[in-house]
């Protein structure tokens, strides 16, 4: 399961908002609000876009998705 808080403060720290987020990784925003709340799991491509998107190192993507 994803560190959703995590995710979450460093989505803000950028200033970017769910729904764009979501877009931008080809989701739809209750998928993405279903992944946040820990109901789905974010699936391999997913994280792939949004260590793009995000500009996070692979150690934090880590702590993140893989712990």
């Amino acid at each position: 399961m994803a560190d959703t808080k995590k995710l979450n403060d460093i989505i803000q720290s950028k200033g970017l908002k769910l729904e764009f987020v979501a877009k931008s990784i080809g989701i739809s925003v209750g998928s993405m609000s279903n992944k946040m709340n820990g109901k789905t799991d974010f699936k391999l491509p997913e994280v792939q876009k949004l260590i793009k998107l995000l500009d996070i190192s692979i150690e934090v993507a880590n702590e993140i998705f893989f712990k």
